[in-house]
């Protein structure tokens, strides 16, 4: 069974994310040029999305080595995701949470049995 569906899952998710935070940063951006309080914080939210979404490929591409600890940070770059950009975060949230669940719920791969790494 091979790990390549979560592994496009947290690259397509994680790509998104970045796409989102990008554009929270130059909407922050557009608020802070026309005085808009609160401006300086949503921008700040816009590196954290693309932190988030940094994370959610390196758990797409660990998910290969290491499905638990991929799906992990996958789950949670997409949950805490929400939390910094809310619904701007809906698609890449969503495409890194499947991944991280679908990574997370499967068995380790016949590679990963026959070598003895942790399952």
């Amino acid at each position: 069974m091979s790990r390549n569906a979560e592994l496009a899952l947290g690259i397509v998710g994680g790509l998104f994310g970045i796409l989102t935070g990008i554009i929270v940063m130059f909407i922050g951006g557009i608020g802070g040029a026309v005085g808009a309080e609160g401006a300086e914080t949503v921008t700040v939210l816009g590196f954290g999305a693309i932190l988030f979404g940094i994370i959610g490929i390196v758990g797409g591409a660990l998910v290969t080595h290491n499905h638990r600890a991929g799906g992990a940070l996958m789950l949670l770059s997409g949950i805490l995701g929400f939390v910094t950009t809310s619904a701007f975060w809906i698609i890449a949230g969503l495409i890194l949470i499947a991944g991280g669940i679908m990574a997370l719920r499967s068995h380790p791969t016949p590679d990963q049995r026959s070598s003895g790494a942790a399952i």
